[in-house]
């Protein structure tokens, strides 16, 4: 992934980003920051975690992700 931007729905493996356990779906809504921790780069990101169902968290979440790692993922509209 080239850039992390706002709108953008990304998937995170477990092992590649920091907040809480199992891969991470989240709905971008803005990337605080970019910089480079523990050898790469990495985005401090806020947004709205996509349930299984694809249905969103209404509460925002944060999470510290590893940007080459952060595959974009097709939302299905419900």
């Amino acid at each position: 992934m080239d850039r992390l931007t706002a709108g953008a729905a990304i998937l995170v493996s477990e092992q590649a980003y920091r907040a809480v356990e199992g891969p991470l779906t989240l709905l971008v809504t803005e990337v605080l920051r970019v910089g480079p921790f523990q050898g790469t780069e990495w985005a401090e990101v806020c947004g709205h975690e996509v349930h299984p169902d694809g249905t969103l968290r209404a509460r925002l979440s944060q999470a510290l992700v590893r940007v080459d790692r952060a595959r974009p993922v097709v939302l299905r509209p419900l």
